[in-house]
């Protein structure tokens, strides 16, 4: 599972899954995606971002869902957000 902050952070930033770079490196938000979310919509550097007292990052799932046979990513289980974004917040 990708887990990242402290519970006690100033923003809680959650997104669906991680990538499977993020789910080798077990670093969240490790690829594109992350790099325009830190850029783009945050527009911080990445000692912030990755700082675990600003920054609890959680996702509906904790693990890579897989590839979908249509390309892309596979959406994450909806047990999953039961069972563990529920707890976490």
């Amino acid at each position: 599972p990708v887990v990242w902050g402290k519970p006690n952070a100033k923003i809680m930033q959650i997104s669906q899954a991680p990538s499977l770079n993020v789910h080798n490196t077990l670093k969240p938000f490790n690829d594109l995606s992350g790099k325009k979310l830190r850029e783009k919509w945050y527009d911080i550097d990445d000692e912030t971002f990755y700082d675990q007292n600003n920054f609890y990052i959680a996702s509906l799932a904790h693990c890579y869902p897989g590839k979908s046979k249509s390309g892309g990513d596979r959406l994450p289980p909806k047990c999953c957000s039961e069972k563990w974004l529920r707890q976490e917040i």
